[in-house]
């Protein structure tokens, strides 16, 4: 089973590159046969990480599908990889 832990060693140690559409508040990467899908939204007061993984390879959608609240576990690590590439990442709607 894929723990969210292990998704965010895979994305620190690998440095993956990723992609947005526009201004949405979702960014998308592929790491090995991963597709890796963070989300960042408010909800009421606090910040909220949707944290989605699919295993392309094999055809397994949603292997992780959580939302993940400010103050709980993993959201100040997912919150900082989202912070530090959400900016640079590739916008993919001006390659259509």
């Amino acid at each position: 089973m894929t723990e969210i832990s292990n998704i965010i060693d895979l994305i620190e140690s690998k440095g993956a590159k990723w992609l947005r559409v526009n201004e949405q508040p979702c960014m998308h990467t592929f790491i090995n046969d991963l597709y890796i899908n963070l989300c960042l939204w408010k909800d009421k007061d606090s910040n909220v990480i949707s944290i989605d993984v699919d295993n392309i390879e094999n055809g397994i959608s949603d292997i992780i599908l959580k939302d993940i609240r400010e103050g709980e576990q993993y959201f100040d690590n997912l919150f900082r990889i989202y912070s530090s590439y959400k900016e640079n990442a590739t916008n993919i709607a001006l390659n259509c």
